[in-house]
């Protein structure tokens, strides 16, 4: 288990053994903080912290101070085992040894609120906890906050708020994992939108608070939560091979997560188009996820099915490729074709390779790699090293 990326990417987490702590899997956190966007200055509330990976991550992110919640002997060794090893110490980081109940009273008491909180009781018991989290938590809240549960996919758990609603922002499935973001909406209120987190905003005169600005404007008219950055909040899909990734096809992913609100990479185990791979799919998996890791909204998984079969799994909209000339254009015409065939409401978007990039492919870098050119400016550095070890004559 390691923290995914921000200033402790790639830092080891200490995990107790047994089943009595069952940490959130490296892969379902990568996803989740892919959703959650930016969470520079955050104030963060981990209930049932157990390792306190999702915490960390937060604070590796930005976040401003995480409050860890947990009563386990052996989760709280493993918990503050990691904060000491990556230096995290209060006030960023505050350990709580006390029951999840007990410490939202107390918080609730001490008036403390919170821009993101993260709950995951044991699966066993989260049924239980439905109506108590769901009273505590809207108070506990800032007005832009918002609270990740994870559950059984199997038995999720439910929240819905009483002095305000809980309302659902959005759900995923990973394997048996559920997870689901909710967001505050008081009765008084409408919809809000989501942006960063905002300052409290002063009182005026007459102690009435004053109207929240976005925090990157000075000007008195713009909104407080401004739209997620991307244009469309849709899923989307970016298949290949990736045998190994180039800059050309992290050109695309990053200007497809500009226009989308999730970019899945999906990476093909066993291509048709080639016998055997250079690369097997964990390493090509890893080579993109180092890759990405500060990319917002991107995802890597790996698929062997029909990339239409697999958009439909993950629920996207539709498959994003690059296109550099007249070549990919024929071949590209035929698979959108296809796929038309056997899903016509997922659709096929092409983005036109940027210049720098128009010549560049996996195979190309691939050969160069192999008569000792130069390839350190067409892949990640990660990936230059290991084809110079793996190809150079």
């Amino acid at each position: 288990m390691r923290v995914i990326a921000g200033r402790y990417g790639g830092r080891r987490l200490k995990a107790p053994r047994g089943r009595s702590t069952r940490p959130t899997s490296d892969r379902v956190r990568e996803a989740l903080f892919s959703l959650l966007g930016p969470v520079e200055g955050a104030q963060v509330l981990d209930l049932f912290a157990g390792t306190g990976a999702l915490g960390i991550e937060a604070l590796s992110r930005g976040a401003a101070r995480a409050v860890f919640v947990e009563r386990n002997p052996a989760a709280l060794g493993a918990l503050e085992a990691n904060l000491e090893a990556l230096e995290l110490h209060e006030p960023e980081a505050e350990v709580r040894r006390a029951e999840a109940w007990g410490a939202l009273r107390a918080a609730r008491e001490r008036r403390e609120t919170y821009d993101l909180v993260f709950v995951d009781p044991p699966y066993g018991d989260a049924q239980a906890w439905e109506s108590r989290l769901s009273a505590a938590l809207p108070a506990l809240l800032a007005p832009a906050g918002r609270v990740v549960v994870e559950s059984d996919r199997r038995m999720p758990l439910a929240l819905a708020g009483e002095h305000g609603s809980l309302e659902v922002e959005l759900e995923r499935r990973y394997g048996d994992t559920a997870i689901t973001i909710h967001h505050l909406i008081r009765k008084d209120e409408g919809p809000r939108l989501v942006g960063r987190w905002p300052t409290a905003p002063p009182s005026d005169k007459k102690g009435r608070g004053a109207r929240l600005r976005h925090p990157l404007s000075d000007d008195p008219s713009s909104p407080a939560f401004p739209p997620m950055t991307p244009l469309d909040k849709s899923i989307v899909v970016c298949p290949g091979s990736y045998d190994p990734v180039t800059n050309g096809h992290l050109d695309v992913i990053r200007r497809a997560a500009d226009l989308y609100g999730e970019v899945v990479v999906a990476v093909v185990n066993r291509s048709v188009r080639k016998e055997k791979t250079l690369f097997g799919i964990e390493e090509r998996l890893s080579f993109i996820r180092d890759a990405t890791a500060a990319m917002p909204g991107v995802r890597v998984e790996p698929f062997k099915t029909l990339v239409v079969e697999f958009a439909r799994e993950v629920g996207a909209k539709a498959i994003v490729k690059g296109l550099r000339a007249i070549s990919d254009f024929e071949y590209e015409l035929e698979m959108h074709q296809l796929n038309s065939r056997q899903d016509p409401e997922i659709e096929s978007v092409y983005l036109m390779a940027s210049s720098q990039y128009s010549f560049l492919s996996s195979s190309g870098v691939k050969e160069l790699a192999t008569f000792g050119g130069r390839i350190d400016d067409l892949v990640p550095e990660d990936v230059a090293r290991r084809l110079q070890e793996e190809l150079k004559r």
